[in-house]
C-alpha cells in the first residue's frame, strides 16, 4: 500500500530545502549575495562505499554557488566527513576534517578557493546533496579569476 501522507510531506521538505528562504538564510550566513532569478536547484543522492574517497576539488567548475548536504552514514564517525582545505592537495592531517554524523547537515559557499575532499575509509557514506547553481552567463566569480 502506498503512503501518500508521507509522500506529500517528502514533497514539502524537498520544496522547503530548495526554496528562496533557505537560499536567503545561506546567503546571510556566508555574507554572499546573488540574484535568486539567476539560480537553479539541482538535487542528487550520493553513496560512497567503504574505501571510496574524493580528490581535492572545488565545485565552481559545475556552476555551484552554494551547497547543502545531509548525511545518512551507516553510523556516526569522528572522521570521514568533508575535509576543508586551504589549498589544492593540502594533506588531510593539516586540514580541518568535519565529523561524519547521522542526520547532520552541512552548508557550504563555493568559491574559486574552497577546496575540499573526502578521505577514504571503512564506512558507508550516504548523503543528499542540493546545489544552488548559477545559470550560464551569470558567473559570480568572473571578477575573481
Amino acid at each position: 500500500m502506498r503512503d501518500y501522507y508521507s509522500e506529500e510531506h517528502s514533497k514539502e521538505l524537498k520544496n522547503f530545502l530548495s526554496s528562496f528562504e533557505v537560499f536567503d538564510i545561506m546567503q546571510q550566513k556566508f555574507d554572499r549575495w546573488f540574484d535568486w532569478n539567476n539560480i537553479w536547484v539541482k538535487r542528487m543522492f550520493k553513496r560512497d562505499d567503504p574505501g571510496c574517497g574524493d580528490y581535492s576539488h572545488t565545485d565552481v567548475w559545475i556552476h555551484s554557488y552554494m551547497v547543502l548536504q545531509i548525511f545518512f552514514p551507516d553510523q556516526s564517525y569522528d572522521q570521514f566527513g568533508t575535509v576543508l582545505q586551504e589549498y589544492e592537495h593540502q594533506p588531510h592531517d593539516e586540514a580541518v576534517e568535519l565529523p561524519l554524523r547521522r542526520n547532520q547537515m552541512s552548508g557550504f559557499a563555493n568559491t574559486l578557493t574552497t577546496w575540499h575532499a573526502v578521505r577514504p575509509g571503512n564506512r558507508l557514506r550516504k548523503s543528499y546533496i542540493q546545489r544552488f547553481l548559477y545559470k550560464d552567463g551569470h558567473n559570480p566569480y568572473d571578477n575573481e579569476q
